[in-house]
């Protein structure tokens, strides 16, 4: 009988902890999906009652000019140490509803690691950072490079991932691809790395300019688990992009014309090359832009980039 009071006592006392550990989602969607009200229910109880977070702060009504000023305000907010907050944004950046910050001085310099995903025009908003990680062309595998240690929550680690804010098809493929992944880290370990590898690879849909990228500071933070870790402890972590490329990745090929071509960073035109391809092996074409000229593609030597599509076979 004590055995078992005293069980309830620690069990009481280590919810009790984890509520209030600070940790504080900040959610904006406005992708028009008629079942939004199922999907914010879900996402509460995930945040809440399977990561553990302490608020869930839904702004899906906030006014447009409102929205900046209310993000700032949440991401200065004062904290303490093993705090943690998490950033989901996304919305047309043409609309007249859009996210993206309307005040040029609004500056993104997170009090405690914070986890972003935003529009690619929040990027502008990013404070410099001098151990900054910036990955759109490269590969990002699931596991960290050897020797480079998790960070400690007591530094300010900041991890920001572009969504694509164009097309409202592709927003809501992206915000169903994020909604997975959220879902799985209620039962498994899931990092920044993940959720970049997933919009590279399972973003299908053509007609959009979107280029998926990710800024970490420090480097570390792009394979942390602690942004979306469980309240409770995990037994068993499995990668969730173990299964993606290679053989297992079905996606049409393209052979180019020649032995020489570019790879663009974004699908602009009058824009050069980020880099020259030599060669004549394949790539791996995901999905075209939104004029249908360039394909979203991956190399065999695991690049990500653009590609003018009448270059290839």
């Amino acid at each position: 009988m004590i055995r078992k009071l005293l069980l309830s006592i620690t069990l009481v006392l280590e919810l009790t902890g984890t509520a209030a550990a600070g940790d504080n989602a900040f959610i904006s969607l406005r992708d028009a999906r008629d079942e939004s009200w199922a999907r914010d229910s879900a996402l509460q109880e995930i945040f809440q009652e399977k990561l553990g977070f302490e608020s869930f702060d839904l702004n899906n009504d906030s006014p447009p000019h409102q929205l900046a000023t209310n993000l700032e305000a949440f991401l200065s907010r004062t904290g303490k140490a093993g705090d943690r907050r998490f950033v989901w944004i996304n919305s047309p950046a043409d609309s007249p509803d859009s996210a993206c910050p309307r005040n040029p001085d609004f500056v993104i310099a997170p009090a405690v690691p914070t986890l972003i995903l935003a529009p690619n025009c929040f990027a502008e908003s990013l404070a410099p950072q001098t151990d900054l990680l910036h990955i759109s062309l490269r590969d990002l595998p699931v596991s960290p490079p050897r020797g480079l240690s998790d960070f400690e929550l007591r530094s300010t680690p900041m991890v920001y991932i572009a969504l694509p804010s164009d097309r409202s098809r592709i927003l809501l493929d992206a915000n169903a691809i994020i909604l997975d992944t959220l879902r799985q880290a209620a039962n498994r370990f899931v990092s920044a790395s993940t959720i970049l590898q997933r919009l590279r690879y399972e973003l299908r849909s053509d007609g959009s300019d979107y280029t998926p990228l990710l800024d970490a500071s420090p480097a570390s933070a792009a394979w942390s688990r602690r942004f979306l870790a469980p309240a409770r402890p995990i037994e068993v972590a499995a990668p969730q992009i173990a299964t993606l490329g290679g053989s297992s990745f079905e996606a049409r090929l393209g052979w180019p014309k020649n032995t020489t071509f570019g790879l663009y960073a974004a699908p602009e035109p009058g824009t050069t090359p980020a880099l020259w391809l030599t060669g004549n092996s394949p790539v791996t074409i995901i999905r075209h832009s939104r004029d249908g000229g360039m394909g979203f593609v991956k190399t065999t030597e695991n690049l990500f980039g653009w590609v003018r599509l009448d270059v290839l076979d």
